[in-house]
């Protein structure tokens, strides 16, 4: 699991708003966008919300701010994620 910098549009009723989340790239499933992280008790992390992301729509970029990559297609606001 790697983890890498996200600019991504949220919409939120009639509202989409630009944000920087973190991108959870893994090699068995689609990417995700973590708005939201939970810890545990034994010091880890897990997201507790998150958007799956159709990668077609994501981008690598040359970014500013640690931005690594850019996803085009506005998401709405996020839902809770089971992330195994």
């Amino acid at each position: 699991m790697k983890l890498k910098t996200c600019r991504i549009f949220v919409t939120q009723g009639w509202r989409t708003t630009p944000r920087n989340v973190d991108l959870l790239l893994a090699a068995d499933r689609p990417p995700a966008a973590v708005f939201e992280w939970l810890d545990s008790p034994d010091g880890d992390s897990s997201p507790a919300l998150a958007v799956e992301l159709e990668p077609e729509w994501l981008y690598e970029i040359c970014g500013r701010h640690d931005v690594t990559h850019l996803y085009e297609l506005p998401v709405h606001s996020p839902t809770a994620m089971t992330v195994a």
